[in-house]
């Protein structure tokens, strides 16, 4: 099992100890070097990394990306001058080193040197032609300064450049967003979406424009075709009632949802959408008997669970919510999820003794989570 999978797993000191091995076994071998430091970062043994990476900068001082590495985690430990010397030392060596390059357009934008911070990005652009992220960095710094002309004009050309990069699209239509630029910034989704169908973070993104721009009837139409593509989702089908009560008022939501419901029996989401357009429309008593009534046929059903809980707290009945969380936890007392949401419910009651008891119940269950 390689160190990646073992840091996915959840189990990080394994992912270490691997490495520490390889390490040791290849102590000239920088990618390892850079690996393990960077898995030290991550877990916030930053002490570590710092020693990894300034031993071998020690025993190679021409080594360009552990110098970058290692002029970052000053940074991050709020060590500018020593970031700072250590980048222009790597530039010395290695002028078209684009970390470094990056790590000084930080520093000068961190002094508002922003000509300087400018000459560094597009320095770094040009040494990484195929690589988009100095370009975000560029479009950030204009953004920072609301610079809308700017931010627009680099993230259009990065778009053209990288028209399949969800990233760089995203980051085109936030900037249109930031400079009240709706009608554009629809337009950059939608184009987004014909490129990246199965891209759910561009879904999202453009729904939600068409959604506050009241752009309801596609919407509703973006959906349908995005059903078409993947039926069994429950969180599109959500959407799609929203969208309809939107349209078409409450009685037809609520018809849309009991009519999707007809060919998906077993799915809550039907119930905690209805219930939120009955809570939506002043409906309060409504959406509470709705839900009660469903969780009480599928009283294992974990989303309909939470989703009475919380409208029990909602409607100033957060024991009733709290009955109803410790009934699935009693059920099954390792439901992680379950006892976050009840710890969360617990804090906002200012029961701090008891949300704090849970959370430690948590990461005895889950231990490996606990560094995250």
């Amino acid at each position: 099992m390689s160190a990646e999978l073992y840091e996915k797993a959840g189990q990080p000191e394994d992912a270490a100890a691997l490495l520490e091995k390889a390490v040791a076994a290849r102590p000239a071998d920088d990618d390892l070097r850079l690996a393990l430091s960077g898995l030290y970062t991550r877990i916030g043994s930053l002490a570590k990394a710092e020693g990894l990476l300034a031993a071998r900068l020690q025993a190679n001082p021409k080594d360009a990306a552990g110098g970058a590495a290692l002029a970052a985690l000053y940074l991050m430990t709020g060590r500018p001058e020593d970031a700072e010397k250590l980048y222009r030392e790597v530039i010395s060596q290695s002028p078209n080193d684009v970390a470094a390059l990056m790590g000084l357009a930080d520093l000068a934008v961190a002094e508002k040197k922003w000509s300087e911070a400018v000459d560094y990005i597009n320095r770094a652009r040009a040494a990484a032609a195929d690589d988009p992220a100095p370009g975000l960095g560029l479009v950030n710094l204009y953004v920072l300064r609301q610079d809308w002309h700017n931010s627009i004009a680099i993230a259009t050309d990065l778009a053209n450049k990288f028209p399949t990069n969800i990233d760089v699209i995203d980051k085109l239509g936030q900037v249109y967003i930031h400079a009240g630029d709706r009608e554009n910034a629809i337009s950059v989704y939608s184009r987004a979406h014909n490129i990246l169908p199965d891209s759910m973070p561009i879904l999202y993104s453009y729904l939600g424009l068409l959604n506050s721009g009241k752009k309801l009837t596609e919407a509703r139409a973006t959906l349908r075709a995005a059903l078409k593509g993947d039926p069994r989702s429950a969180a599109l089908k959500g959407e799609l009632i929203r969208v309809e009560a939107e349209i078409g008022g409450l009685d037809a939501g609520l018809a849309m949802a009991r009519n999707l419901a007809k060919t998906d029996p077993d799915n809550g989401i039907y119930a905690i959408v209805s219930s939120e357009l009955y809570q939506k429309a002043g409906r309060t008593p409504e959406a509470v008997s709705l839900l009660e009534e469903a969780h009480a046929d599928r009283p294992s059903d974990d989303d309909l669970a939470i989703a009475l809980a919380r409208l029990y707290a909602a409607t100033d009945l957060p024991a009733k919510g709290e009955a109803v969380l410790q009934a699935r936890q009693e059920a099954n007392p390792r439901n992680a999820r379950v006892r976050s949401v009840l710890a969360s419910s617990y804090m906002g009651q200012k029961r701090y003794a008891d949300a704090v008891t849970e959370y430690c119940r948590l990461i005895e269950d889950r231990p490996a989570d606990s560094w995250r």
